[in-house]
């Protein structure tokens, strides 16, 4: 939801909801409520412009790369969503993880792995003394 505090709170107190009830179904109401939605001007992103829901839709999105830097097409509207959501089953999550080791800047056709190279800790060439640790159990062998 994206807009003026007044108007979003004219939404979200439209009718009373329950903790454990559903939110999507509540705010799909409110978008069917035709007084609710002309006065407040209600828009959905149906061209995925903005945001692009992954339940159901993972096939339409396609990882291009242009100048080196990876960017997504929804290639059924032509867009470029900028937000993703990660909604529905484990596979969809799966689908949301693998994207993000390309996005947002995290691997160019250029150098790679951007991220893989933060943080990086160098070793030196110096000898480095490990303390050795012993682990006893006692293992009681024919006993009873």
């Amino acid at each position: 939801i994206i807009g003026y505090a007044p108007e979003l709170y004219e939404i979200l107190t439209h009718r009373s909801i329950d903790d454990d009830d559903d939110d999507q179904l509540f705010y799909t109401q409110a978008y069917l409520n035709e007084t609710l939605r002309n006065n407040l001007k209600i828009k959905l992103d149906h061209k995925s412009q903005i945001f692009h829901n992954l339940h159901g839709a993972m096939d339409e999105l396609s990882l291009k790369f242009k100048n080196h830097e990876p960017y997504l097409e929804n290639e059924q509207m032509k867009s470029h969503p900028l937000i993703l959501h990660g909604n529905g089953p484990t596979v969809v999550k799966v689908g949301l993880n693998n994207l993000g080791n390309y996005l947002p800047n995290c691997w160019n056709t250029r150098d790679g792995c951007v991220s893989c190279k933060e943080n990086v800790i160098t070793l030196s060439d110096e000898d480095v003394r490990f303390n050795d640790t012993f682990l006893l159990t006692f293992n009681p062998f024919g006993s009873k």
